[in-house]
């Protein structure tokens, strides 16, 4: 099963490499992937594939924004290993630091992807493909919502049981379909990417302790301030246990 699966995935994969080389006629691109379940371009479970074509310039752009944001989680690190044994006040401030600090960042991106996305529609060089696949189990249409798992009789050696899929690559030319999807891809990167919503004010301590609402980054750097917390008050039980002996 799992053979099958795979030669079916690079099958399919292949198939669409080959179809966007030959769209984008050799140049260089970026492609973005994801699997949606309903979509005004598709009523079954797809996988959604947007194409734009990147020049020296944006390349160069791109591998600039990535070192940024290393340097940026690099310091981010030291901080967070400077701040973790510092009171709630301390910690809350400098969340909101570095929240709106990410804000800025992610909202940079987000505009050099939408100007390559303009760039890309302006000469006709974006692209979007739909796949959608279906498999057959003996020859009967299974649905995606079922487990793809064969009947036991497959473990019988004597028994033949067949498992196909068919898979068609479909092309979409409405631009504003293209935009709309390309937005919604980036933006989806970018959330868990940053990992980072609307910058927040708390007005007190207690309120960021208690968020819940706060992000899966907060809630880490919390994690390590309350373990470091915990551990200075052992240390000072120990030491203080030592003097009085």
């Amino acid at each position: 099963m799992a053979n099958h699966e795979f030669e079916a995935s690079m099958e399919i994969w292949e198939k669409l490499l080959n179809t966007v080389e030959k769209d984008t006629k050799g140049k260089p691109y970026k492609l973005t992937l994801k699997y949606c379940t309903q979509t005004e371009y598709s009523k079954e479970p797809c996988l959604a594939a947007v194409v734009t074509i990147v020049d020296d310039e944006i390349l160069q752009k791109m591998g600039v924004l990535e070192n940024d944001r290393l340097n940026d989680e690099k310091e981010e690190l030291l901080m967070a290993q400077k701040t973790g044994g510092r009171k709630n006040k301390a910690i809350t401030e400098w969340i909101q630091k570095i929240t709106i600090e990410r804000g800025k960042r992610q909202h940079s991106v987000s505009q050099f992807y939408e100007q390559v996305l303009t760039k890309s529609l302006k000469s006709n060089t974006a692209f979007m493909y739909v796949i959608k696949a279906d498999q057959y189990i003996q020859g009967n249409l299974i649905p995606f919502d079922v487990p793809p798992t064969p009947p036991v009789s497959i473990l019988d050696k004597n028994e033949q049981v067949s498992w196909d899929t068919k898979y068609t690559i479909s092309k979409i030319t409405d631009k504003n379909l293209i935009a709309e999807t390309y937005r919604r891809f980036v933006n989806i990167c970018l959330e868990k990417l940053f990992s980072r919503s609307v910058p927040k004010k708390y007005s007190s301590a207690d309120e960021a302790v208690n968020d819940r609402d706060a992000t899966s980054f907060q809630r880490l750097l919390r994690a390590r301030q309350r373990k470091r917390s915990k551990r200075s008050k052992k240390m000072m039980l120990l030491r203080s246990k030592k003097r009085k002996m």
